[in-house]
């Protein structure tokens, strides 16, 4: 099977999706696909020490 390179990431204090996208990826845009990759469904109520996965950069690329 292929390996899968998602990342994981803790929410700090004060982030929000769209910031961690742009971290992530140099594109704010993306942060739609973070948040159905972890089953978000208010991403305004994202909680500080919460994991995400971040999906692999390939997978962003693809808009998947």
């Amino acid at each position: 099977g292929t390996r899968r390179r998602d990342r994981l990431h803790e929410v700090k204090p004060g982030e929000t999706l769209d910031r961690i996208a742009y971290q992530a990826y140099g594109d704010s845009t993306v942060w739609r696909l973070i948040a159905d990759r972890n089953r978000i469904m208010d991403p305004l109520r994202l909680r500080p020490g919460t994991r995400l996965v971040l999906p692999e950069r390939e997978a962003v690329a693809r808009g998947r």
